[in-house]
């Protein structure tokens, strides 16, 4: 089963290197991603840091290929969050790179980059697509409420957020890393019956809620906790209140 990833790898960098369709290729590098989480139990420590790391460069060059639009936003008013269902308003796009402050915001799109929020909520009530991407970049304060499964396949990247709470259904093919975290809380929730891969670098002070215990698998590329059981982790394993406790989300 290694050699068949290897091969998967080596035929996408000479795809990349070729400069074929971005789209296209990120759709592969997903495939590869997919087929690295099914062989991981089966894979020595080192091998599975070492193929995790390839995938995770294939991905970060191809972002750079082929960005995602950053959303930026005008609302028409400032919502009220003790009634989040009546404060959610419609955003439309503008041409300023200014912060977004305690605003409601739906994830719609299926592949979307929000950056630079602050006391802000993103939540959906649909899954949108088979297939997608989103990035949240900058985020400050935030609750992150995906209550929903936003895709099936495609990726869920967090860079650069401080104290955010963040409930995540993921889908049966999603990928999650997370990248420079700064005392976040995490309920993330696969599909029943798949194991997660939580890919985290340079995280520090993240706790996982006690309930994904048995359904995650975390990698810390920067930590030699991947490889030594008895090396001090960035993040643990704590029960915790959710912002919102009438959603009922820890008991469902």
């Amino acid at each position: 089963m290694s050699q068949e990833f290897v091969e998967k790898r080596d035929n996408l960098l000479r795809e990349v290197q070729a400069g074929e369709d971005a789209c296209l290729l990120k759709e592969h590098a997903h495939q590869l991603q997919n087929l690295l989480n099914h062989i991981a139990p089966e894979l020595a420590p080192y091998d599975l840091q070492r193929y995790s790391k390839d995938t995770n460069e294939i991905l970060k060059l191809l972002d750079v290929k082929a960005p995602t639009a950053v959303k930026s936003f005008q609302f028409k008013k400032k919502p009220k969050f003790k009634r989040k269902e009546e404060a959610t308003v419609t955003a439309t796009g503008n041409d300023y790179k200014l912060p977004t402050k305690d605003q409601v915001i739906y994830l719609q799109e299926r592949s979307a980059v929000y950056e630079n929020l602050q006391g802000c909520v993103l939540e959906n009530d649909h899954s949108i697509a088979l297939t997608g991407s989103l990035t949240l970049k900058k985020l400050v304060s935030c609750t992150i409420n995906l209550r929903e499964i936003p895709f099936d396949e495609g990726s869920i990247m967090m860079v650069d957020c401080n104290a955010c709470s963040i409930f995540l259904n993921a889908g049966r093919n999603t990928q999650i890393r997370l990248h420079n975290l700064q005392n976040c809380k995490l309920l993330i929730r696969p599909v029943k019956g798949f194991r997660q891969i939580v890919v985290m670098e340079n995280c520090h002070n993240t706790i996982l809620h006690e309930s994904c215990r048995s359904s995650i698998t975390v990698q810390e590329f920067d930590n030699l906790a991947l490889t030594k059981e008895d090396a001090t982790k960035n993040y643990q394993f704590q029960a915790f209140d959710w912002p919102w406790q009438e959603d009922s989300l820890l008991h469902s």
